[in-house]
């Protein structure tokens, strides 16, 4: 029957009588302990892993000491985990117990490395294989404890241990996660020099992806304070968040920067500050506010978990803390959905954004799958979650190239739509005006020649009215279409409104002009515009204003509009030179 042994403790009176009970135990009992596998090594071990060649004890108080570690196992209290690697989420701590064999003729030292960093504190104890002698504790690590207390000066927890030469030495670990947490009892066996080579390789690596966080942070907050957009400012501060989440929570900034005062909450204080600032850029880049009301209250749902991780974080209520941030890595996939649903509401650049969160929810929730015990821990999808978390930031600043691509054409759009004339696609009036009157500044000083035609389509109400409107906006069409390929590329054409239209010609003389214009007239004359089985035929009357000394570009437009209706009062289809 399996139990916790603190009753022993409470009545033995000596380490000697314990050693006896356990002596005994040990005979009488021939507790499972001697069915695990030895793991033999020879000293030239790269990151063996225990495997299946170990067994466990749940210690659901996390106060249980090693004696009471060694008469649980006595009493065949210990057992092989029955998960793919985790614990799952377990208050208290656990005990695991395992052997490792020296082959070799000489003694061997080794290193031995925690898989995670989801661990507050390990104690490891060392004895002789099937002895009821005491134990050594050879290691007690914490997450609280100043960095340079470690035994090894890495980011995860790894305690060295000497096993004899030729013999086989006992172990007992105890993982403490602080009232509740996943724990990985499985352990990785280094020879000390490949986990130097190994750590070096996996720092520059991690470097790598921080260091890529960092510049996209440091990039987009730089185009933020150009473009003042605030995609550019929630994108820079999800990047540099990312930063310090990750920078934390795989160990660094407890090796690197918070060397002497760390606690576990900053991992969770880390994760909290990025969760939320990547859901407030994802309303952002994805506007849901706007366009996707209803989803945009599953965000803001979001957010709010996000709060309560960073809160239960600050005042240390740890279960509130992992449930929490559990709840967030499975709910992260209906972001990538949300953005589906906006892509097919028309945002290219959603579609993008979607697949950038498609690679952080799969981590992630890998990652969930992980810590719950119903995927394998292992080195791959250990690293999966910040490696997707980098490629999910690089592919989001893709997705910001496509919105601002999209917000630079949508202007372009809007700008060509100000200044342009709907229905001919020309020079609108307040466009016109301001490309004339910018060239009429540069001749109205100079020698060079400068002149202003007025067009008005004759009887152009009489054609509405006998073959409708859309028989007279295709008339407009045409006669701006004809007059768009006779004119010149310096030349500035424009409708001014209904059927009056204006042409400014420059560095062309005035007889030149006047030739053009009336070329122009006569060609009009000959056209005939299509519409509904009708065949129109259209006429125009120009009236033609040459710079004289005119200061301002209306006075030469006035003289201009003067002629063409002198020219409308003698009969139209002529053309009239201003006086």
């Amino acid at each position: 029957m399996k139990r916790i042994a603190f009753p022993y403790q409470q009545f033995l009176p000596s380490k000697v009588l314990i050693n006896l009970i356990l002596f005994i135990k040990l005979i009488l009992l021939v507790p499972s302990a001697y069915a695990l596998e030895h793991i033999e090594v020879t000293g030239t071990e790269n990151g063996l892993r225990l495997g299946e060649n170990f067994e466990i004890w749940h210690d659901p108080t996390g106060k249980t000491s090693l004696v009471d570690a060694r008469l649980a196992l006595a009493d065949q209290n210990f057992g092989k985990l029955k998960s793919k690697g985790s614990t799952g989420l377990k208050p208290g701590s656990f005990w695991s117990h395992f052997y490792i064999k020296n082959t070799s003729n000489q003694a061997i030292e080794l290193d031995i490395e925690y898989v995670d960093h989801q661990l507050i504190s390990l104690q490891a104890y060392q004895g002789v294989a099937n002895s009821p002698a005491e134990f050594s504790k050879i290691s007690d690590l914490a997450l609280y404890n100043a960095f340079s207390e470690r035994q090894i000066a890495h980011h995860r927890f790894v305690f060295p241990t000497i096993i004899p030469a030729n013999a086989t030495a006992e172990y007992f670990v105890k993982y403490n996660s602080d009232k509740a947490g996943y724990i990985f009892p499985d352990l990785r066996i280094w020879h000390p020099d490949n986990l130097r080579v190994a750590q070096s390789l996996e720092t520059g690596l991690t470097a790598f992806l921080l260091g890529g966080l960092f510049l996209m942070s440091l990039f987009t907050l730089v185009s933020g304070i150009t473009a003042k957009g605030w995609v550019f400012y929630s994108y820079s501060i999800y990047a540099f968040a990312k930063l310090v989440a990750w920078c934390t929570i795989l160990g660094y900034t407890h090796q690197f920067i918070l060397r002497d005062n760390f606690h576990w909450s900053y991992m969770s204080l880390g994760g909290a500050f990025a969760i939320f600032s990547g859901l407030f850029f994802a309303r952002v880049f994805l506007q849901t506010r706007r366009f996707t009301k209803k989803l945009d209250y599953i965000l803001l749902f979001m957010m709010a978990n996000a709060a309560v991780l960073f809160v239960s974080a600050l005042f240390k209520i740890t279960a509130v803390s992992i449930l929490s941030i559990t709840l967030a890595l499975l709910l992260y996939p209906l972001v990538p959905i949300i953005g589906i649903i906006r892509w097919r509401q028309g945002s290219i650049e959603a579609l993008i954004f979607s697949l950038a969160w498609l690679f952080l929810a799969t981590g992630l929730v890998l990652q969930a799958l992980r810590d719950l015990g119903y995927i394998e821990h292992n080195f791959i999808n250990y690293y999966w979650p910040p490696v997707f978390s980098f490629m999910e930031i690089l592919v989001a600043m893709i997705a910001i190239g496509f919105r601002i691509n999209s917000f630079r054409n949508e202007k372009e759009k809007a700008e060509k739509e100000a200044h342009t004339d709907e229905l001919t696609g020309i020079n609108n009036r307040r466009s016109f005006f301001l490309n004339a009157e910018e060239l009429f500044a540069k001749f109205k000083n100079r020698s060079h020649p400068f002149s202003v035609l007025m067009f008005d389509i004759d009887h152009f109400k009489l054609i509405n009215d006998e073959y409708g409107h859309a028989a007279g906006d295709k008339v407009l069409q045409v006669f701006s279409e004809f007059i768009m390929s006779k004119i010149r590329d310096e030349d500035i054409f424009g409708r001014l409104g209904g059927e009056e239209f204006a042409l400014i010609v420059s560095n062309s003389e005035k007889d030149a002009v006047a030739q053009m214009a009336d070329r122009l007239r006569n060609d009009i004359s000959e056209l005939e515009v299509k519409h509904c089985h009708n065949t129109i035929k259209i006429t125009v009357s120009i009236g033609v204003a040459h710079l004289d000394n005119e200061q301002h570009l209306d006075e030469l437009v006035s003289r201009a509009d003067k002629a063409l209706y002198h020219a409308k009062s003698m009969g139209r289809n002529r053309l009239e030179l201003a006086l």
